[in-house]
Formats: structure tokens, C-alpha cells, sequence
């Protein structure tokens, strides 16, 4: 490390340790924002404990300034259990997005964009555990309130759309996934731009989809844009483009051929 990444270091190391509660409510609430400020600090340099501990202190400073029932008292909420999911800890990941939702929903109501976003986080983390129960009932909640305060030509809303295809394609409901990868690239290709990776994404998983279903041409078109937009934005030594070729060159080779035998075999490892 040089001299002046090590200086760059100390200093944030030396902010986390002058940070202290205070009686006053408003510095209580700037030095809950330098804790979220250190956050990312950590986060970009992959330090998960660090990052934790910062979210938590900040959580703290907000109930003691702001009280529970605040709209940045759920973020820190939010903040944490995002942390905790990315950590593998599902249980407080949960515990901590049910509080962010709770709030979310005191201050703002059910049909609310941050309630929608809290309903997403959740059903990530049940579909992470395999609760595909409450995964399929939370990812539907998050897509209808996007629907209704949104609208169906918003980039969240496609997220929504392309998460619950994404959960029906893992568990090999092909059909309902690849109506629901066509509404999310249908709404990306408006929005972003024509080199996004989450453009990309819709048009791979799109191409499997169809592959899945038999139809080989579809499949190759899908992928091959996919592709052409990685090579522009990734390295030639990224493994995302590695195995976006890989899938390619698999449905080429069945473009020209009516067997099926195989197909989902060889495939599955290599859907997502």
C-alpha cells in the first residue's frame, strides 16, 4: 500500500474512533451519517465486520435522535439487514427488514415505492433460505405496488418482473418466467442504456428461457445480444462473458437439429 492510500485509510479508521453520542439531537444525526458515510468506506474495500459495525452504531444514534418511527431509522434498518443477507445471516437479515418494513408501512402505507422495496429485500432473502412460499408471496407484493404507484414503464418495476421470473425459472416454470423476462427487457430496453450489464441480463435469461422451451432461434438471438453487450463493457477475461459465449455456442449447435435429448442436462448448470 502507498503512502497515501495508508494516510486515506488511517484517516477514515481515525473518524470511526472520534465518532461518540452526544446529548444533542442534531449531532447525534451527523454522526449517525459519518457511520453510513464509513460504511462505504468499508464496503468498497470488502470489510463486512467493519461495515456492520458501522451500520449498527448508526442505528443507534438514530432511535436515540430521530425515534423508531422515522423514515431514516428504517433506512438504517434496511441498511443492516442488506448487510446481514449479504453476510448470510438470513434470520437477522429478516428480523431487521421486518423492521424497516414495519416502519416503511406506518410512515408511508402498503402502496408505497420504499414499502415495495422492503418486500423485494425480504423475498430475496426467503428465496435464499428456499422459503419459496413466502419468496413468490413477497416478490408479488413488491411487483403489484410497483404496478399501481409506478407504473409499468419503471426500472423498478422491471426489476420486480425480472426477480419473480428469475424465481419461476429456478424452479423450472419456463413458461411464466419467460413472460416475465419479456416485460422486464421490454421495459430496460426503453430505459437503459443500450451497454447495460441488467440489459444484458434480461436478454441471457430471456435466451434461456426459450432455450428451455425448446425454441433455438429465439434462444440464439436473445443471446447473442446479450453477448455483444458484454464484449463491450467487460473484460475478454471476465467469466460473465465466458459462460454468456459458452451458452451461445451451446444453442448453435441445436438450431439445426430436432433432438432435445440432453438439453436441460447440460444446461441447468449453466442458466444463471
Amino acid at each position: 500500500m502507498n503512502n497515501s492510500m495508508l494516510l486515506k485509510s488511517n484517516f477514515f479508521d481515525n473518524e470511526l474512533n472520534k465518532l461518540f453520542f452526544t446529548d444533542n439531537q442534531d449531532n447525534k444525526e451527523v454522526s449517525a451519517e459519518k457511520y453510513n458515510h464509513l460504511a462505504k468506506h468499508y464496503k468498497r474495500k470488502k470489510s463486512l465486520k467493519k461495515v456492520i459495525e458501522c451500520y449498527e452504531k448508526a442505528l443507534d444514534l438514530r432511535v436515540l435522535s430521530l425515534g423508531t418511527m422515522h423514515r431514516k431509522t428504517a433506512n438504517s434498518y434496511n441498511d443492516l439487514a442488506t448487510v446481514y443477507y449479504e453476510d448470510g445471516l438470513f434470520s437477522r437479515a429478516i428480523s431487521f427488514y421486518k423492521k424497516a418494513l414495519e416502519i416503511r408501512k406506518s410512515i408511508f402505507g402498503e402502496g408505497h415505492a420504499e414499502t415495495a422495496t422492503v418486500y423485494s429485500n425480504l423475498a430475496d432473502v426467503y428465496f435464499s433460505e428456499q422459503n419459496l412460499e413466502k419468496a413468490s408471496l413477497f416478490y408479488r407484493k413488491a411487483l403489484h405496488i410497483r404496478m399501481e404507484i409506478l407504473g409499468d414503464n419503471h426500472i423498478q418495476t422491471a426489476e420486480s418482473y425480472y426477480k419473480l421470473a428469475y424465481f419461476y425459472a429456478s424452479n423450472e416454470t419456463f413458461e411464466v418466467a419467460e413472460t416475465l423476462f419479456s416485460s422486464a427487457l421490454r421495459i430496460r430496453k426503453k430505459l437503459l442504456s443500450k451497454n447495460s450489464l441488467d440489459l444484458a441480463s434480461s436478454y441471457m435469461h430471456l435466451g434461456m428461457c426459450h432455450y428451455h422451451l425448446f425454441n433455438y432461434q429465439k434462444s440464439y438471438d436473445n443471446l447473442l445480444k446479450a453477448v455483444k453487450i458484454k464484449e463491450m463493457v467487460l473484460s475478454d477475461k471476465d467469466e460473465n462473458l465466458f459462460i454468456a459465449k459458452q451458452n451461445l455456442n451451446e444453442v448453435k449447435k441445436h438450431i439445426t437439429s430436432d433432438s432435445k435429448e440432453g438439453a436441460f442436462t447440460k444446461f441447468k448448470k449453466l442458466f444463471f
